[in-house]
């Protein structure tokens, strides 16, 4: 998931279709390669399923992010208690109340709000917090790894 994001944020200003009208080229580049190369089958069956549920692909870099952000939490909640659930990274709907307060909608109906699993999320917020974790410019840089070739 975290490559995903990450490249759906950075391409959100970038992407050559969202100047001819055209959809996501990083949305379809995931469809495709989830469909034709994820190892558990189960798996690109789901996201294919939460896909269509959608109706319609993103044609801008905010519908983008907020899609993928959704098909996210949507495989979250179906997720979440399963066997195979990892401890350390529960699945539930993200973010957190705790990572950002302000992404649930408090009420104010002078927002745009997203209803994602019976949940109510300020989508200004929700674009917000996304970016300021996967945009290339917050990301953590690794620490290069010398090679043999460097000695």
């Amino acid at each position: 998931w975290t490559l995903f994001h990450t490249l759906v944020v950075n391409a959100a200003e970038k992407d050559p279709a969202f100047h001819s009208g055209g959809v996501s080229t990083v949305a379809n580049a995931m469809i495709r390669y989830i469909s034709n190369f994820f190892s558990c089958r189960e798996c690109a069956d789901h996201f294919s399923r939460h896909v269509s549920e959608l109706g319609s692909l993103p044609d801008t870099g905010d519908q983008s992010i907020l899609w993928l952000w959704t098909i996210h939490n949507k495989a979250n909640l179906m997720l979440a208690g399963d066997q195979t659930e990892d401890p350390t990274s529960p699945k539930i709907q993200w973010p957190s109340p705790q990572n950002c307060p302000v992404c649930r909608n408090n009420g104010n109906h002078w927002i745009p709000v997203l209803t994602v699993n019976g949940e109510t999320w300020n989508q200004e917020e929700v674009l917000r917090y996304i970016k300021s974790i996967y945009k290339a410019e917050h990301l953590k840089q690794s620490p290069q790894i010398e090679t043999l070739e460097d000695n």
